[in-house]
């Protein structure tokens, strides 16, 4: 069982190695699953709180995450040195329910409430926002 109830935000995401979960309901909870042994561990948490909407992607030992709680705030992971940096602001708000996804050097972060925008976000060598309405 995971260190605490998880309830909306929560998200998984693994790096191919360990299992990296938000635990979401309005806190800033971030914890790593080791399948291997069961054996879960405490991360630095995000400089947030994150709400219904955050949703975990990895690419290239990174983690990245909207904040959710329908604000348009981006945030980055380092696993290797376990730190949080914050990232230039999604043009709009994310929405409560949508989804991120990870195709080539890109994610992909669709808005939802209802909209028909999603946003890519190019990892080299900065992040950069374009929007493309569907």
């Amino acid at each position: 069982d995971a260190p605490d109830l998880m309830s909306d935000g929560a998200s998984l995401e693994t790096d191919g190695d360990h299992i990296f979960i938000l635990r979401g309901t309005s806190t800033s909870d971030f914890w790593q699953y080791d399948p291997h042994n069961g054996h879960w561990t405490s991360l630095n948490n995000p400089p947030v709180t994150m709400g219904a909407g955050a949703d975990l992607v990895y690419k290239d030992g990174y983690i990245y995450t909207p904040r959710g709680a329908s604000t348009n705030s981006f945030y980055k992971y380092t696993v290797s040195s376990g730190l949080w940096s914050t990232l230039p602001n999604i043009p709009g708000t994310i929405s409560t329910n949508h989804n991120s996804s990870v195709l080539g050097g890109y994610i992909y972060v669709n808005r939802v409430a209802n909209t028909n925008t999603f946003y890519r976000f190019n990892f080299i060598p900065t992040i950069k926002i374009r929007v493309y309405p569907c």
